[in-house]
């Protein structure tokens, strides 16, 4: 995703998504307060998948704001420019904070199971019932790094764990990589 299609996915998404998910949200709420038996319980499982359907909006608007801000503050040649950008990171930041609490306080709250969650445990593809625990160390960690300056770790993938039993200095370096024909 080029900086300028991630400028079009965050004003697609805040120009024509929240207002209409909005009402929709609005609409089957006040729906949920006038029923009541087994039409309610249709209600609260619609009205839960809908809010997570808006968390999950409200994620990818944010991670194409953060490509749009990082990449696009990486870019810009002026200090204005930077400012701009560092300014959206952080609003996406401040933004994402807010929506991953929401999503928290669904999951711990609904009685809708409205994303796969394998009850044995988290594995490699799948969350644990410890989401809304992994969730507040997201948070922790965004608001930790909220005021970072904008960048993108060049050696992000090449990170192993430190009981990994590997030197640092030697998988990380250069010529390592080039043997392995990694660019």
């Amino acid at each position: 995703m080029t900086t300028e299609q991630a400028d079009a996915a965050v004003a697609q998404a805040d120009g024509k998504t929240w207002a209409p998910l909005d009402e929709a949200i609005k609409a089957l709420d006040e729906a949920a307060g006038e029923t009541e038996g087994s039409a309610l319980a249709v209600f609260a499982d619609q009205l839960d998948r809908l809010r997570a359907l808006r968390c999950y909006f409200r994620t990818l608007r944010n991670a194409a704001a953060w490509v749009a801000g990082v990449h696009g503050y990486i870019e810009a040649k002026d200090p204005a420019g930077k400012e701009k950008r560092r300014a959206m990171v952080r609003a996406m930041v401040d933004d994402e904070i807010r929506n991953a609490k929401d999503l928290a306080a669904l999951f711990e709250s609904s009685k809708t199971r409205f994303m796969p969650v394998d009850p044995t445990g988290e594995t490699f593809n799948m969350y644990g019932t410890n989401l809304p625990e992994l969730i507040l160390k997201k948070v922790a960690l965004m608001e930790k790094h909220r005021n970072d300056e904008p960048r993108i770790d060049p050696d992000f993938m090449w990170r192993l764990p430190k009981d990994a039993g590997l030197d640092p200095k030697a998988y990380l370096s250069i010529e390592d990589r080039v043997r392995r024909g990694y660019p």
